[in-house]
């Protein structure tokens, strides 16, 4: 939980700016059903998975086999979770058995409930944070060394990786020149120990996020394997909430034979709707977001996955659970399409709905 609240109140600040400057939110859809999609026009299967942090599992298997549960009935085929660093790795070298433990026994629980585990590599403590501010070098070879034990421990049960988080985001403590060592180094450890699997690497929709790839593609060449876009239309992002722009645009890259990312995969990362209040958003939006975005979502991805042979292979709804749906101060607080007591919001129903129509019949 730590790691999540990091910087919020920063980028309170920076999205109350950016409400000002767009004139507030974006309008909401006045869809209150589910509109009629045909499933599977020309597309592959693309996976849907939902993020689960551990703390939304209460960093119990009980709670964790609960969150599986949740995400099979909506459709899901993998939950994508932190491996935080922090946790494994307390202190430099000294790796906390116990928390290693717990992560082997969830990544086998959530097989047992036929779901796959996306393993997050970030979540740096401390140490390493002051590590990166006294000897860059350093802290790489250490992220390095993080990589290549969680593969050692773990590979034979995970296949997708994703590397760092949202390395573009203005609130990361690695400076941007910086990140494509991230990807670097973290492919150098995993393959260290890990012959069969691949990588994500998820980018926001900033200015500088396109120049922020294109410097990870041209520097880490064969780090990354899928190009994960995090975005979230009526929320984060001020757009209307059928609005993909930032999709759009890496899939134009990764089909464009000039653009360093040519070839690659792609998935979207991360996106959803928060109910926060305080943000004029409730949880009928989230139903009505839902019932207008996804389907528009799966236009794009339909019709490229019909003509391109990079796939978009996968979209993760985040996230399974609110933080803190009665308390919660913060916009991020609210994103669960579950309320933080385990009961559901309106729009889980529409959700599994939205995600079968990804799957061709």
């Amino acid at each position: 939980m730590k790691e999540r609240l990091r910087g919020k109140a920063i980028a309170l600040a920076a999205l109350l700016f950016i409400a000002m400057v767009t004139g507030g939110p974006a309008a909401a859809s006045t869809v209150s059903g589910a509109p009629a999609v045909a499933a599977g026009a020309g597309s592959d299967v693309v996976s849907w998975g939902v993020n689960v942090h551990p703390e939304d599992a209460d960093w119990t298997l009980e709670g964790a086999r609960r969150a599986f549960d949740h995400a099979r009935k909506l459709g899901c085929r993998f939950v994508r979770t932190d491996f935080y660093w922090s946790e494994l790795e307390p202190a430099r070298d000294v790796w906390d058995e116990g928390r290693a433990a717990w992560f082997g026994a969830y990544i086998d629980a959530a097989a047992a409930k036929g779901l796959y585990v996306q393993v997050i590599l970030a979540g740096a403590p401390g140490w390493a944070r002051d590590l990166y501010g006294a000897s860059p070098d350093a802290f790489f070879e250490e992220f390095e060394e993080y990589c290549a034990e969680v593969a050692r421990r773990y590979g034979t049960r995970v296949h997708y990786y994703q590397i760092w988080n949202e390395a573009d985001n203005f609130l990361d403590f690695v400076s941007l020149p910086d990140d494509w060592r991230l990807f670097a180094g973290g492919r150098a450890g995993l393959e260290s120990r890990d012959a069969d699997f691949e990588t994500y690497a998820n980018l926001t929709s900033l200015p500088w996020s396109e120049w922020a790839l294109d410097d990870w593609m041209r520097r880490a060449p064969g780090a990354i394997d899928i190009v994960g876009v995090d975005y979230y239309p009526g929320t984060w992002a001020m757009t209307p909430y059928e609005d993909w722009t930032p999709l759009r645009r890496v899939l134009e890259k990764t089909t464009d034979p000039d653009d360093p990312a040519y070839g690659k995969k792609v998935a979207v990362q991360e996106t959803g709707f928060s109910t926060w209040l305080c943000f004029w958003h409730n949880e009928k939006d989230q139903r009505n977001w839902i019932n207008a975005s996804l389907p528009a979502l799966r236009t794009i991805v339909s019709a490229h996955n019909a003509r391109f042979p990079n796939k978009v292979v996968s979209c993760t709804w985040y996230e399974l659970r609110d933080m803190d749906t009665s308390g919660g101060w913060w916009l991020e607080y609210h994103f669960g399409i579950l309320r933080s007591d385990w009961s559901k919001k309106p729009g889980f129903g529409d959700l599994r709905a939205r995600i079968a129509e990804f799957v061709p019949r």
